[in-house]
């Protein structure tokens, strides 16, 4: 919700910083060290990162990124990997029986 001076409140500035920080990253680590470098303080519970602190504490849920979303760019990661494993599998397959793409 704006403030009556038309200023965004800090939760929404943060939710503003953190969708265009998720765009840029590329695993949820990579999502932190970005968050670090724009300057917030990440708090953890448990040894786990779970939130921004600033003058209060916000949880990564409450902001609209719940550890699943964050865990959904790690399985991006892995999948893009497999799937560059498995098209090199798929070339060396056709050069050994001699197709070659062009043709």
């Amino acid at each position: 919700m704006q403030l009556r001076t038309g200023k965004l409140s800090e939760k929404q500035q943060l939710q503003l910083n953190l969708a265009e920080i998720y765009s840029r990253a590329s695993s949820s680590k990579k999502f932190i060290e970005l968050l670090k470098e724009k300057g917030h303080q990440i708090y953890q519970r448990n040894g786990k990162d779970v939130g921004i602190k600033s003058k209060r504490k916000y949880r990564f849920k409450t902001l609209g990124y719940p550890i699943e979303k964050l865990q959904l760019l790690d399985k991006n990661i892995e999948r893009n990997q497999r799937l560059s494993q498995v098209r090199k599998l798929r070339n060396r397959r056709s050069k050994d029986r001699g197709f070659d793409k062009e043709r």
